[in-house]
């Protein structure tokens, strides 16, 4: 090729995916692609030196004669329609697109064309297809990362994470079902399915494992069973699952082994759908147990956290309902009470007797009669009561019952029963007036506005008449 076309066309980028060719102004072909020898069927040499127009039927060389000059002379053409003869004589479609090429004189030296077969728009259809599915998978795997991560900061226990991730695993067609089995401390086996609808199928690939204890012998902590690929101990498993569908077991070994020992994830994909992504299906298999190893163990530690807790809030009553005249403890317990029910939804209620007779009893008996029939009604109260709830004598005869879980129609059940056991008591000389107010919890509530209704619920009870109750 001569070197000043050469030079000239230096700058230009030639096509990868097409049928490219250069011809001098004679019309003469100088230069093809590889692609255009392949979609042709001819030799390099077959080729360079000839016209362009003798590789044409006789209707396309008319559009060749009459678009060439406008190429050469106007600088570009586009979308002409050709039909180019192969050398085997099968007739090829093909659409031109060319521009000229010229030097500093504007001396025109050569054309650059590119030529489109149907193969061409097909392949770019195939290509478009291929890059809309990987657009797809991608959303996908997205998605399900992003739901998990959701799932283990906004849970609010391992079941109620187990549930979130179940379900998002299962959402995509190409997951037939995702089980997940949990291996306790003494070797218990418990079991998680996302299946919405009966599989027999599943049940007999879950029945089979667990009943042949191959998954705790699973010593791989990723392994993939293929129905054509025979694993010794498994073979049961495979006959179950269709031709091409991949049953993925995911191992996950609990770092403190508090409550578990380790939890295995059976994800069982519908071969047919995995289509090109089957790799990357795997791949996003394997990012995802990070993720659930997080928050298996997160919340193995949690739960046994909470566990502490609970045990040491049971002391902590123990020890407020053996010393009821902590009056601090009240405030603090009732903030607990508040907190549980902003986290779960958990009402309370708050009961106050007020014994209103106890001042003339002790203008007419002595001090230590006084104080034993405080003790006896405190007792009293005590025993009408659950473990879960707690008293606290506030002094000045008046006892405060927080009444865990409770609604205010229970809790006004629960003041009349108690109420009559205090009436029961034996009074000495003088009889018992009792007034009884009722709060229960309410949304935004603070230990001062709880304890302000169940003050005013005392005055009102107190005006209406003795022995009597008022709700606020």
């Amino acid at each position: 090729m001569d070197s000043k076309i050469l030079k000239y066309n230096a700058k230009y980028a030639e096509p990868k995916s097409s049928m490219f060719q250069m011809l001098q102004k004679d019309g003469k072909i100088i230069y093809v692609n590889e692609n255009w020898l392949k979609e042709t069927g001819y030799r390099e040499d077959e080729v360079i030196g000839k016209f362009f127009k003798d590789f044409l039927l006789d209707e396309s060389r008319e559009n060749v004669k009459k678009d060439f000059p406008r190429l050469r002379d106007y600088g570009c053409i586009e979308n002409v329609p050709l039909k180019i003869k192969r050398k085997d004589g099968v007739v090829i479609e093909a659409v031109l697109n060319g521009i000229s090429v010229y030097d500093e004189n504007g001396e025109f030296l050569n054309t650059r064309c590119e030529l489109k077969t149907i193969h061409y728009f097909i392949r770019s259809n195939q290509y478009m297809q291929n890059l809309l599915e990987e657009e797809i998978f991608l959303k996908k795997s997205l998605y399900i990362k992003s739901q998990i991560n959701n799932a283990l900061l906004f849970s609010e226990s391992l079941s109620d994470f187990l549930k979130h991730v179940l379900f998002v695993l299962s959402e995509p067609s190409e997951v037939f079902s995702t089980t997940v089995v949990k291996f306790g401390k003494g070797n218990e086996v418990f079991s998680e399915s996302s299946e919405s609808l009966e599989n027999p199928i599943e049940d007999e690939i879950k029945r089979s494992l667990i009943k042949n204890d191959f998954l705790n012998k699973i010593s791989d902590d990723f392994m993939i069973i293929e129905k054509d690929k025979i694993i010794e101990g498994f073979e049961d498993v495979q006959n179950f699952l269709n031709d091409k569908d991949i049953l993925v077991i995911s191992t996950i070994e609990l770092e403190n082994k508090i409550h578990m020992e380790k939890t295995i994830f059976l994800f069982h994909l519908h071969g047919a759908k995995l289509s090109i992504f089957k790799e990357k299906w795997l791949k996003l298999l394997i990012n995802v147990k990070e993720l659930l190893s997080l928050g298996l163990n997160t919340f193995d530690v949690y739960e046994n956290t909470q566990a502490i807790a609970e045990k040491l809030s049971e002391f902590s009553v123990l020890e407020s309902r053996h010393n009821p005249n902590k009056k601090e403890e009240l405030k603090n317990c009732v903030y607990r009470e508040i907190e549980r029910y902003k986290r779960y939804s958990t009402p309370f209620s708050l009961l106050i007797f007020k014994i209103s007779n106890l001042d003339s009893i002790k203008n007419s008996v002595a001090e230590l009669w006084v104080e034993e029939i405080s003790s006896k009604i405190s007792r009293t109260i005590n025993k009408s009561i659950r473990d879960i709830d707690q008293l606290y004598n506030l002094g000045n005869e008046k006892f405060i019952v927080i009444l865990t879980e409770t609604v205010e129609n229970d809790a006004v059940k629960i003041s009349e029963r108690i109420e009559k056991y205090i009436l029961d008591l034996d009074p000495g000389p003088v009889n018992f007036i009792i007034s009884t107010g009722v709060a229960e919890s309410k949304k935004d509530d603070t230990f001062s506005s709880i304890y302000k209704r169940l003050d005013q619920s005392l005055r009102e009870s107190k005006k209406k008449s003795k022995d009597s109750l008022f709700l606020c």
